[in-house]
């Protein structure tokens, strides 16, 4: 056969003919999904509701600096600083698009947050007391342990949160989304 007789098939009807896939339990009715722009508006809606969220969560994670005060704040506060200032910057590129991916790189980010106290978490516990830390955690032990334990349980929710609703929002749009 040479080249010239293999037929060209077209492909702008080949959609038609896909069987539907069934992505609910047999028996049961479809899920009625809201389509067109009312269903956009509520997946904005539901962005939004997490986007505030996530920036009360960044709020929380300062408590500790202002409630230390001082300019020779230890490290992991230094840190805390840094990561609320990224974590910040994110959430305002957020609001001006919204969108699956950029709940997506939330996700991700808030994903490395939780990492970030897990390591914080695991010096506070593991490291001995009296012996030099690398986030001079020694003075504020107890607090730091406790501080960084519901900061990892709030990083992971808000992943876990951030990562639903992306995969939902992206499943709303399609394959072509």
């Amino acid at each position: 056969m040479t080249p010239d007789a293999i037929p060209i098939r077209d492909v702008s009807k080949s959609a038609e003919m896909l069987p539907a896939t069934r992505l609910h339990a047999p028996g049961h009715p479809a899920p009625k999904e809201s389509t067109g722009d009312a269903g956009r508006h509520a997946m904005r809606r539901r962005f939004y509701r997490l986007w505030v969220v996530l920036v009360a969560g960044t709020l929380v994670q300062l408590v500790p600096v202002f409630r230390y005060g001082d300019a020779t704040a230890p490290y992991w506060m230094r840190g805390i600083v840094l990561a609320a200032f990224l974590q910040g910057a994110c959430w305002l590129w957020m609001a001006l698009v919204p969108d699956w991916s950029s709940l997506w790189i939330a996700m991700v980010l808030s994903a490395g947050a939780a990492a970030g106290y897990a390591f914080a978490l695991a010096i506070a516990v593991v490291a001995p007391e009296g012996q030099i830390d690398i986030l001079q955690m020694n003075p504020l032990r107890d607090g730091a342990q406790i501080w960084t334990m519901a900061m990892l349980v709030l990083s992971g929710g808000l992943t876990l949160a951030c990562g639903v609703l992306s995969f939902s929002w992206r499943k709303f749009l399609g394959p072509t989304g």
